[in-house]
């Protein structure tokens, strides 16, 4: 016989007999239900349906999204977009879908670093050089340091993270004596993160390249001209 004062979940239906243990209950379903309402949970609402839509499938219910295997991959993949920045989301996304790279794999730092690459051939390396200059400029003012020194008021998690939003580029960066004073200094996990976001092997074939030569002296001028 069903006890008529149980307390049944209407997320997962599990029942309880004391209503403490009942209000203490969190299911995973219940948690999504609340996140989905979110600004994040939207966004990765939004994102999951644009992915589906690249592999021309039909946009699900936000009931799919919530039973979907990838519904915390996308949560997390909102939160990071938010966070890095990515300057081209859709472009990310058909990237990924043209190279077969599946949600779950999205936040490596190798994944981010090829869509780094795909994007960097889109921007010219003057503008890239241009958007290095003015944020280092920034940086300084707000730091209040000539811009040579930057190099030591950073942190490499925050240069990192420039590097990822390429505010500041390897064009500028490959040819800066401090950065390479810097990669000297930090151990070797560091030193893995900027190799991971710059793919080094990848820039020299682009700095080797005959028809970059005239942006290879346009970046030692520029270096030359910042001290750094």
């Amino acid at each position: 016989m069903v006890d008529d004062h149980r307390y049944e979940c209407e997320h997962c239906h599990t029942s309880f007999v004391r209503e403490v243990n009942y209000l203490k209950h969190k299911c995973t379903q219940m948690v999504r239900e609340e996140e989905i309402n979110t600004p994040r949970g939207q966004a990765a609402y939004s994102l999951y349906g644009r992915w589906l839509k690249s592999h021309n499938r039909a946009i699900p219910t936000v009931n799919t999204f919530l039973t979907s295997k990838v519904y915390s991959t996308f949560i997390e993949f909102a939160a990071f977009i938010k966070k890095v920045k990515i300057p081209d989301t859709d472009l990310f996304i058909r990237l990924m879908k043209d190279r077969s790279i599946h949600p779950q794999l999205w936040l490596h730092d190798s994944v981010y670093a090829l869509y780094m690459e795909y994007l960097d051939a889109q921007v010219s390396p003057v503008q890239h050089m241009k958007y290095t200059v003015d944020t280092l400029y920034k940086l300084a003012d707000i730091f209040e340091c000539e811009v040579k020194q930057l190099f030591h008021e950073l942190t490499v998690s925050e240069l990192s993270q420039l590097i990822r939003e390429r505010r500041i580029s390897p064009w500028i960066l490959l040819h800066s004596r401090e950065f390479k004073k810097l990669l000297i200094k930090i151990n070797p996990d560091e030193r893995s993160v900027f190799e991971t976001l710059i793919r080094p092997g990848y820039w020299t074939f682009v700095l080797d390249k005959n028809s970059n030569k005239k942006h290879v002296e346009l970046a030692k001028n520029i270096v030359e001209g910042l001290k750094i």
